[in-house]
């Protein structure tokens, strides 16, 4: 269900029904079901083949008969004519074959599913908008729990905050948001799901402005390991609600809805600018400096420029033109109601960037909807069509010129960017994204200036090692800027000490609310928390949780599979 007209305040509402679309593929599905009992066939493992790197797990026939009349959504296993696409990710570089994907359309769905798993011994791995760089969000052989069909957007404008379902993808919530002149940090990619989005932390073009995107969830609702349902919130089990907003997802639950504190928002200004660094090198080294020392972290760049939010890309747009150095900017001026002064606003705030010579502007002043100037800045530049890799590192120290332009002659002189795809990207931090939020988060890259994140991409699979050769070694280059971190929803599986580099002092927290939650890791992946009971030493980042809420609604011992 969506309420996408701004005529008036939507309260949240309960969905119960379904599409006529879903109601036949339901039937289809329990008719599939069926056809094999009817068969004779005893384990669907034994009936589907296909290239999993190891054996399925045999399931009753039956078993699945049981779970197929239980939910609402669709189960698709190998065979089935859907099975590749049902299985596929964002990101070719990784490939899965689970023995089933079950699509879940409702919080029950979700339960259902998680015991059937448990009583089959499944691992489940739960996926939104299937955007995981490392490929987290599949697994040969287990159950993928997909919740792209929760994907309802209700709207109340009159507080305003928004409840989405964990499925919905910004391609559908932007212009929702837009309706109704409100906003919250989202993300550049249109097929980014939200869960996967805000449990990692959540950077995008106003981030600056509203904070990182997790700050601004007020609840969340989660089904555990042990098919429970809670509610995540500063008032009821606090100690989740603070480890799920930046602690990632897949780790502590299946996060099924979320409310989002909104704000009001008018028309955004969009610009764009360019640099040669090839023939200009140092001047593009001056680019950097200024979008660093005017924006990030001058003396008074904050609150005073909060409201705009540069990312710089180091790139080959056109083969014919070579490698750029382009500088994106987006600027909400919203308090000011008229629009010819918010364009000489926007002027004298770009002076100082503006200045630089050789500078092209290759998008002028344009004003619009956020939905519209963030599309035309960044949605136009897919980062997923090839295989891809990234290396997040978050700077933390103030670079001079000559570290920009020691960055600059590395990859373009010393070790050119291995072929014209391969991109970097610097995506500035500061303003509200380094204030301590309302309601503490696993979020800790607080002290950040910017960060750089490298993207190599590749087609044939025999690139794939030299790529990521290159990558590392570039990473090795800045890491003399960084303390150490990485933001945890660019994951990469080579990242060395990757829960310091996420998480820094808070991963023993995080362990620690790993083992209430999930304490037998149900729930894993290779750069998945550790559950460690023995509570660590200091004051707890957040106040003492609340666990008297657990909602069970349905208990497996009482309605086993077959």
């Amino acid at each position: 269900m969506t309420s996408a007209s701004p005529s008036a305040a939507t309260q949240p509402a309960a969905t119960s029904g379904y599409s006529a679309t879903a109601t036949h593929e339901r039937k289809q599905v329990i008719a599939r079901a069926q056809k094999l009992l009817l068969e004779g066939v005893e384990h669907v493992a034994t009936h589907f083949t296909s290239h999993a790197k190891k054996p399925y797990p045999s399931l009753s026939a039956k078993s699945l008969h049981a779970l197929t009349l239980k939910i609402f959504g669709r189960i698709v296993l190998p065979g089935d004519p859907d099975y590749d696409a049902a299985r596929s990710t964002e990101n070719p570089a990784y490939h899965f074959y689970p023995a089933m994907i079950v699509f879940a359309s409702s919080t029950p769905d979700v339960q259902w599913a998680i015991q059937y798993a448990k009583q089959y011994n499944l691992h489940v791995v739960p996926r939104s908008g299937r955007h995981s760089f490392a490929g987290y969000n599949g697994v040969d052989g287990g159950m993928v729990l997909d919740v792209s069909l929760m994907n309802s957007v209700v709207v109340d404008a009159a507080t305003p905050r928004v409840f989405v379902g964990a499925g919905v993808n910004f391609e559908k919530l932007l212009p929702i948001l837009d309706a109704y002149r409100l906003n919250f940090t989202t993300g550049h990619c249109p097929s980014v799901g939200v869960a996967g989005y805000y449990l990692g932390g959540g950077y995008g073009l106003t981030a600056r402005q509203w904070g990182v995107g997790c700050d601004q969830v007020t609840e969340m609702e989660v089904v555990l390991a042990d098919s429970s349902v809670v509610t995540a919130s500063p008032t009821v089990n606090r100690d989740l609600f603070w480890a799920l907003r930046g602690g990632t997802g897949g780790q502590f639950g299946v996060v099924t809805a979320l409310t989002i504190a909104a704000h009001r928002i008018g028309n955004v200004w969009g610009v764009q600018y360019e640099w040669d660094p090839v023939a200009h090198q140092a001047d593009a080294a001056t680019a950097l400096q200024v979008m660093q020392d005017v924006y990030i972290a001058g003396p008074d760049s904050s609150p005073k420029y909060d409201n705009i939010c540069f990312e710089a890309i180091l790139r080959t747009e056109d083969p014919a033109l070579g490698l750029r150095l382009v500088i994106l900017a987006m600027y909400n001026d919203s308090q000011e109601p008229d629009k010819n002064k918010q364009l000489e606003n926007l002027h004298r705030i770009m002076a100082p960037l503006c200045a630089v010579p050789n500078a092209i502007v290759t998008i002028p002043p344009t004003c619009d909807t956020y939905n519209t100037v963030n599309e035309m800045l960044v949605w136009g530049k897919s980062l997923m069509e090839s295989a891809v890799l990234i290396q997040s590192t978050i700077f933390t120290k103030v670079l001079t010129h000559s570290q920009w332009q020691s960055i600059l002659n590395w990859t373009i002189v010393q070790h050119p960017l291995p072929n014209q795809e391969s991109t970097i990207t610097f995506e500035t931090y500061g303003g509200c994204m380094n204030r301590a939020p309302q309601h503490p988060s696993a979020w800790v890259h607080r002290s950040g200036t910017m960060n750089s994140s490298c993207y190599v991409f590749w087609t044939a699979e025999t690139d794939r090692q030299k790529n990521a050769d290159w990558q590392q070694a570039f990473e090795a280059f800045v890491q003399p800027f960084s303390d150490g971190e990485s933001y945890q929803n660019y994951p990469n599986r080579q990242q060395a000490n990757w829960a310091a580099a996420y998480f820094k002092e808070e991963y023993p927290w995080l362990q620690y609310v790993k083992a209430k939650y999930d304490p037998a890791s149900f729930f894993h992946f290779p750069q998945g928390i550790v559950p460690n009971s023995t509570p660590p030493v200091g004051p707890a980042p957040f106040t003492a949780g609340q666990g008297a809420d657990i909602v069970r609604v349905i208990d497996s011992v009482h309605d086993p599979f077959l």
